[in-house]
């Protein structure tokens, strides 16, 4: 399965948790103006392959892709701040 979180709008935070164990997302496309990833918001999202972080990015919270699928990540320039374990058990990065 695929997402598209409204790239287009003015969404500016993914909210803790929110796709945790989404067990089924494989990829998914971020909001275009989005700042802050927060906790966990990817945690145990074990088929996640795919995730491009927008250049808007400056934030991604503790444990946000714990338990993922993701065999390569980009980290935008912008990112101010990273959590604790972030990639913890993403073995195939």
């Amino acid at each position: 399965m695929s997402a598209k979180i409204f790239p287009d709008f003015l969404i500016k935070s993914i909210s803790d948790s929110v796709f945790e164990s989404c067990n089924n997302l494989i990829e998914i496309t971020l909001p275009k103006n989005l700042k802050v990833i927060k906790d966990s918001a990817f945690s145990g999202c074990v088929s996640l392959e795919s995730i491009e972080l927008p250049q808007t990015l400056e934030e991604i919270g503790e444990e946000a892709f714990v338990r993922s699928n993701l065999t390569e990540i980009v980290i935008p320039k912008s990112v101010k701040k990273m959590g604790a374990n972030v990639f913890q058990f993403a073995d195939e990065l």
